[in-house]
């Protein structure tokens, strides 16, 4: 079935509620979760600021009680995951407030959920990225997925990149993209960048100065001479990381005992 797990610690219920979302809610859901991770004095029935997505279930659960040690109770969302619908939010609220000084630990949680049997995976360098989708169910690649990417609004940049016969699609960094989106046939599958705002874009290419220094012994009396030696060489900011002799010049350095 379609579950998911919440792990708990000496608490004896909490709320869940679970909302019906789609892709176009992702922008409105990572500004509102990231809002929810910087509560400061939390109460349990504080309002949360929910935007304004349909509620699909909200109950309390009980718990198992089990003093001092982690509780996993699985939620069964195969309820939810009706008429086609694959995408939801959960949100989890302790209903008893934490003793005082606790409250950090006592505060909601929320998660987005996708059930869908595509896997996506990417990497990226200064100038491109690197998507895989893999069948979840297999491991198998997928060939014939569109790959799209999601702005900070979360409108898609471009019209998608189809990935091969080995689940790959290679795709060329331009504007900031926050998520990307996967789709073959009915199944489709979500992979956030990072949450805070950071993530994929093209950046400039420059060249770095590298270096390496070494001394004769590492240990010495004091009094002692110490000799030191180093090198220095330019790499260059293309896919070849070329190392190259800098050109002649001077360099200033200076040198420190452990303290400093």
């Amino acid at each position: 079935g379609h579950r998911i797990t919440v792990t708990t610690v000496n608490l004896t219920r909490f709320s869940e509620r679970v909302f019906a979302v789609d892709l176009a809610d992702w922008a409105a859901y990572r500004d509102w979760y990231r809002g929810l991770l910087q509560l400061g004095d939390y109460h349990p029935g504080d309002d949360l600021h929910v935007p304004g997505w349909k509620v699909l279930a909200d109950r309390t659960v009980r718990l198992a009680d089990d003093p001092d040690r982690a509780v996993a109770t699985p939620l069964d969302l195969g309820p939810q995951l009706t008429d086609g619908r694959t995408q939801l939010v959960v949100l989890i609220e302790p209903i008893d407030a934490a003793p005082q000084g606790q409250q950090w630990q006592n505060r909601p949680t929320a998660t987005w959920v996708q059930a869908t049997t595509l896997a996506v995976d990417a990497i990226a360098d200064q100038t491109s990225m690197r998507a895989w989708v893999t069948d979840l169910r297999t491991g198998a690649p997928v060939g014939g997925a569109a790959v799209v990417r999601l702005d900070g609004s979360g409108d898609r940049i471009d019209q998608g990149v189809p990935t091969d016969g080995n689940g790959l699609a290679t795709i060329d960094l331009g504007p900031v993209a926050t998520a990307l989106v996967a789709t073959k046939g009915s199944q489709t599958a979500l992979l956030p960048g990072d949450m805070w705002g950071g993530s994929w874009q093209a950046t400039p290419r420059t060249d770095r100065m590298l270096w390496y220094v070494t001394d004769d012994r590492q240990t010495y009396r004091p009094g002692e001479t110490v000799s030191v030696k180093g090198w220095a060489r330019r790499q260059s900011g293309d896919t070849a990381a070329t190392l190259t002799t800098p050109a002649a010049g001077t360099v200033s350095w200076s040198a420190t005992d452990g303290d400093g």
